[in-house]
């Protein structure tokens, strides 16, 4: 007999899910509602809904958030666009390598939505230029950024979630993630230049008219803030450092600083709290006009999914189906086959 909190537990679960897939109300509203319906029928207690939500995941994005939002700013994205298609000479299947590198690089540490958003408006114009047709390069550029938050902790919010959940540093998942993404990103690239070869030749006369075209765009006046260009990347490179090492920060810091403890660490949120604060601070932009850019829907949503879960756990049923996956998968093989199509499908 399968006790009714289990049952409503599972039913909440469900119905939820089945509101975020629907999308006829927004995926935040429909987490935050399904979690307060657990909290009112008592399967998540009041006093436990904290213990529930992971707060290393929530501020790791909002700080990464923050950071991304004050750079955003000074140009630096379009900076990078512009150099990007200057490297490619002209050439349609360098544009198309080179900015799925750049894209897969910028969102294996950076928000995937804002990486794309930001380079594709450059990746259209090169198009045009080119005279081909743009899909095949954004088709690229967003399964290149896919790929590429999928190689570091920090790329996206499942990444922040596993890790946790497996205690797993920054260099640890990196180096697991990175050579398989690596390879991905590869075969990818490879497949789409077999595909779309065709369409992308160009002759050498029309590349080099091509390539004088770019090269007439400045990458400097698309900075708008020099000096917040720089503090941007200077943060950027503390911050990507600070991961390197937070997981043995103290041992770096006990050879400057003595009466620290070797032993100390930093977590993930912490680092991205650090750059975070760092960026607003060098910056002097009105925290105000960057907190109103926060995805804050995103950050609920996750508060509410976290609470859902919750009540799977208090319900006993997460430990069910581990119970399930042990006596009928006899193989990690099998077990990782599961997961993934699962994860895939879900």
């Amino acid at each position: 007999m399968i006790p009714i909190e289990t049952i409503i537990a599972v039913g909440i679960f469900l119905i939820t899910y089945a509101l975020i897939i629907d999308e006829r109300i927004h995926r935040a509203v429909a987490a935050m509602a399904g979690a307060a319906v657990l909290v009112l029928v008592g399967i998540v207690p009041w006093e436990s809904v904290l213990e529930h939500i992971d707060f290393g995941t929530i501020f790791l994005l909002m700080g990464m958030m923050i950071i991304v939002n004050v750079a955003s700013q000074s140009g630096l994205f379009e900076y990078l666009a512009i150099r990007t298609a200057k490297a490619a000479h002209g050439s349609p299947v360098r544009v198309l390598i080179l900015f799925a590198l750049v894209t897969a690089v910028t969102s294996a540490f950076l928000d995937n939505v804002t990486t794309v958003l930001l380079l594709t408006p450059m990746l259209l114009y090169i198009a045009k230029v080119m005279k081909v047709n743009p899909v095949p390069y954004l088709i690229a550029e967003v399964m290149a950024s896919n790929i590429g938050g999928m190689a570091t902790l920090i790329g996206d919010p499942p990444n922040i979630m596993i890790a946790s959940a497996a205690n797993l540093t920054f260099n640890e998942f990196l180096l697991t993630m990175a050579p398989i993404a690596a390879v991905d990103l590869a075969v990818v690239l490879v497949l789409f230049i077999v595909i779309y070869g065709k369409i992308m030749k160009v002759e050498p006369s029309e590349q080099e008219n091509i390539k004088k075209t770019i090269d007439q765009l400045d990458e400097n006046n698309a900075v708008k803030d020099r000096k917040l260009f720089n503090k941007s990347i200077a943060t950027l490179i503390i911050v990507v450092c600070l991961f390197f090492i937070h997981s043995n920060i103290g041992e770096y810091m006990h050879i400057l600083l003595p009466f620290v403890d070797s032993s100390m660490t930093l977590e993930p949120a912490e680092v991205a709290l650090i750059g975070a604060g760092l960026i607003l601070i060098w910056s002097r932009i009105q925290p105000d006009k960057i907190f109103e850019k926060i995805e804050w829907t995103a950050l609920f949503f996750f508060g509410g999914l976290f609470v859902l879960v919750g009540g799977l756990i208090n319900t006993g049923v997460i430990t069910d189906i581990s119970l399930f996956m042990l006596n009928y998968v006899h193989t990690t093989g099998e077990a990782m086959f599961i997961i993934a199509w699962f994860s895939a499908i879900a």
